[in-house]
């Protein structure tokens, strides 16, 4: 708990003084759609899994650096994770299960932007630090025409059936502007495995297909 505590007074610091020098701030809001790679030496253990939609909202940031090149920082409350369906038999029925996973995500991006007179387009690239903050994993299936199910909260921490605090990657992405709205499509790229599971070079990371709309309030 403590660590996790570091780690977001960290990311609150990095996004307040990057925000000191911000001109233009914003509200961020969307959908995720996310899944994991998931592998081990022997084999690729996520090729079943499928995407599971979620959603980020919170605050944008965008500081201007020369001409068209600008800096562009958020926080936001982001939901990852997977979905996983398999089909069942005589005796149990379709094993249907859900990771939902909560990050507070802190992207740094340099952020291009062309206007072409009657809007903007732009594309953004750059590194992400994650903080998790809350999830949980969701199954129901059925035994013998029995409905079984269960919830299990996730737990931060350092043993093998705990997730890593820390998550951290690459973002890439882009959109358009028009005004105040903008309309953005943007991929994150888990590079940290989230699982404390070292052996036969397990990892597991996230995957993060973005659909954002974006509102400045001081454009």
């Amino acid at each position: 708990m403590k660590i996790r505590k570091k780690y977001l007074i960290f990311a609150l610091g990095l996004l307040l003084s990057m925000n000191a020098f911000a001109q233009t701030f914003g509200i961020k809001g969307g959908l995720n759609l996310a899944t994991m790679l998931e592998r081990d030496d022997s084999a690729i253990l996520s090729e079943n899994y499928t995407s599971h939609a979620s959603f980020h909202f919170g605050l944008s940031a965008e500081i201007p650096l020369s001409g068209m090149l600008f800096l562009e920082t958020d926080l936001l409350f982001s939901g990852k994770g997977y979905h996983y369906f398999e089909g069942g038999n005589i005796l149990i029925n379709d094993f249907d299960a859900v990771l939902n996973i909560y990050y507070l995500d802190v992207p740094v991006l340099a952020k291009i932007k062309y206007d072409l007179e009657s809007f903007e387009v732009f594309g953004t690239l750059g590194p992400y630090l994650a903080i998790g903050v809350a999830g949980n994993y969701r199954y129901d299936t059925e035994v013998l025409a029995i409905p079984v199910s269960d919830t299990t909260a996730i737990e931060w921490g350092s043993d093998i059936n705990e997730y890593k605090t820390l998550d951290m990657g690459l973002s890439i992405g882009g959109g358009i502007a028009y005004e105040a709205i903008e309309i953005g499509i943007s991929y994150q790229l888990g590079l940290l495995s989230t699982s404390n599971i070292t052996t036969d070079n397990y990892i597991r990371k996230n995957r993060v297909l973005a659909i954002s709309l974006a509102y400045k309030l001081n454009i």
